[in-house]
């Protein structure tokens, strides 16, 4: 949520709620940018070599167990805690839930 960001680095499997990772040395990019701003696009068109560019170097980044394809480790990958809490009371409501 743009308006507000979490607040910790703590992550919950969206398939199993006790399932918690804390991730202490994490960087992060922000990949939600916009558009426009008051009808003038402000988005930086980016080449297809760049975006290739870019995307090798970020993979390059990925321990080689997680690239493997035979048994590859998990990545981790989770929810922050007021997105888990969203999802869980957007669930109750449509399973009719109080």
């Amino acid at each position: 949520d743009i308006q507000h960001p979490p607040s910790t680095n703590l992550i919950i499997d969206p398939f199993d709620e006790f399932r918690r990772k804390e991730l202490n040395d994490a960087t992060h990019t922000t990949l939600l940018k916009p558009l426009a701003r008051g009808g003038t696009v402000v988005w930086e068109k980016v080449g297809a070599l760049a975006a290739r560019s870019n995307t090798q170097a970020n993979i390059a980044q990925l321990h080689a167990s997680n690239k493997r394809f035979l048994n590859p480790h998990s990545y981790p990958v989770g929810l922050e805690p007021s997105l888990h809490e969203q999802r869980d009371i957007l669930l109750k409501a449509a399973r009719g839930i109080a």
